[in-house]
């Protein structure tokens, strides 16, 4: 009995050194159906009717070591359309491997053909997608819900984010950043992973890290960033999200 329960706690062990952490686990997906939405928190407040912010949508499709695979739904500022984005993101380049979208054009009632959400699309485009993605090496590995990761203290890793700003008496006439910077904090070294992208800032009232898609194998992790701009013409605001890839070990 005991040389039993000595051989299966050595072989516990020996997984949990193989790999470095338990990879998390999930129930098959049948082929076809589209990938779940992942879940950012401090959005739900925003997906109500009539919120004072349109917040976009990310549906994880699955990753390799270096990739991650996700349908991207844009909020509808002003269009009256739908549109969704299929990428293959370079976790350690921040590169669109590969993309392909559809867009509806203007919702029109007397246009039944028109795909009005990620269920009908998936159905008509999905089969092409998925296996596309699978040639890429993307194993299907829903994910539902974010990783948190410290941002202040002394824990290693963390991240450590670095802002300017301007107020209400700036030359645009509103409070917004001008620039922005993440950092990963390690017992070794700090390394730059983000930061506002040019042309773009006067439009960033606020942004933050709601957390991280953990990694696979050897490989990165996605972590996600919530992007708060002023919409047409001031409102309502957008909330625009986008992985950038980070080494959490």
């Amino acid at each position: 009995m005991r040389i039993a329960l000595r051989i299966a706690v050595a072989h516990c062990l020996a997984v949990l050194a193989a790999c470095g952490h338990a990879q998390p686990t999930s129930a098959p997906v049948t082929q076809g159906t589209p990938p779940a939405e992942l879940r950012v928190p401090e959005l739900d407040e925003y997906r109500k009717p009539n919120a004072s912010l349109l917040a976009d949508r990310i549906y994880i499709f699955g990753r390799s070591d270096q990739l991650i695979a996700y349908a991207y739904e844009p909020a509808d500022e002003a269009c009256g359309c739908y549109t969704l984005a299929v990428i293959v993101q370079d976790l350690a380049t921040g590169a669109e491997v590969w993309t392909d979208r559809y867009e509806s054009g203007e919702l029109d009632p007397a246009k039944p053909d028109q795909l009005r959400n990620l269920e009908q699309v998936w159905r008509a485009r999905g089969p092409a997608w998925e296996q596309h993605i699978r040639k890429l090496g993307i194993v299907r590995e829903p994910v539902e819900s974010l990783e948190k990761i410290a941002t202040t203290g002394t824990t290693v890793p963390r991240l450590a984010i670095h802002v300017e700003d301007v107020g209400d008496d700036s030359p645009e006439g509103y409070a917004h950043l001008t620039t922005y910077r993440i950092d990963v904090v390690s017992a070794r070294r700090t390394t730059p992973i983000a930061k506002a992208r040019a042309a773009r800032e006067l439009d960033l009232l606020e942004f933050r890290v709601p957390g991280y898609v953990a990694p696979r194998g050897a490989g990165l992790a996605a972590v996600l960033i919530l992007e708060r701009k002023r919409g047409w013409e001031g409102m309502p605001h957008l909330a625009r999200l986008r992985f950038v890839g980070a080494d959490l070990r």
